[in-house]
C-alpha cells in the first residue's frame, strides 16, 4: 500500500472533506428538473446512484483517512521543555498557549484610567491590579514557545508516515 506523510494527509483530509460537501451538492442538483408537461427528462450525466456510489467511496476514504491520522497523532510525541506529548496534546497546548498569548497581549494594552463623574467633583480612578509591561514580556514568551511548538509538530507530520492511497485525491 501506498504512504503518504501525516503533513500530506492533513492535505488530503480537507480534499476529502470538500469533495464530499461537492458530491452532496451534485446529489441535490440533481434529484430533481423543471420540465414543461409532456416533455422527456433531460438526459444527465451522473445518474443518482452514480453520484451517490462516488459519494461512499469518498466518505470511506474519509473515515479511514482520519482514523489514521488520529492514530498517528496518539502514537507519535514531540519533546518540549522536557515534556513529552502525543501529537494530539501538543496540538491542543498549541491551542492553549496562543489563546494565553493572547489574553496576555490584551492585559498588557491596559491602562490606568481617570474618569470624572458626570454632574460631581468627583473622579474615578481605574487602577491595575498588575504591571502591563510584565504581561507584554509574558505575550512574548509564550508566543515564541507556541511557535516553536508549532514548528515542532509540523516537522514530526513530514516524518510520519501513514498507509494510504491517496493518489485518487493528490
Amino acid at each position: 500500500m501506498n504512504q503518504i506523510t501525516l503533513a500530506e494527509a492533513l492535505n488530503i483530509r480537507h480534499i476529502l472533506s470538500k469533495r464530499i460537501r461537492e458530491l452532496i451538492e451534485e446529489l441535490e442538483e440533481n434529484s430533481s428538473v423543471e420540465v414543461e408537461k409532456g416533455q422527456p427528462l433531460p438526459t444527465l450525466a451522473r445518474n443518482m446512484t452514480q453520484i451517490e456510489s462516488d459519494l461512499a467511496k469518498v466518505r470511506a476514504d474519509f473515515r479511514k483517512l482520519d482514523y489514521l491520522m488520529q492514530k498517528a497523532n496518539i502514537e507519535n510525541t514531540i519533546t518540549i521543555e522536557n515534556m513529552e506529548l502525543s501529537i494530539t496534546e501538543a496540538i491542543e497546548f498549541a491551542k492553549q498557549l496562543r489563546a494565553e498569548v493572547q489574553s496576555a497581549k490584551e492585559f498588557a494594552s491596559k491602562k490606568e484610567r481617570i474618569q470624572p463623574m458626570y454632574g460631581t467633583d468627583s473622579i474615578i480612578v481605574e487602577k491595575l491590579y498588575f504591571n502591563p509591561e510584565d504581561y507584554r514580556q509574558k505575550a512574548l514568551k509564550l508566543e515564541r514557545k507556541a511557535t516553536r511548538l508549532s514548528g515542532l509538530i509540523d516537522a514530526k507530520n513530514f516524518s510520519i508516515n501513514i498507509p494510504f492511497d491517496g493518489s485518487d485525491y493528490f
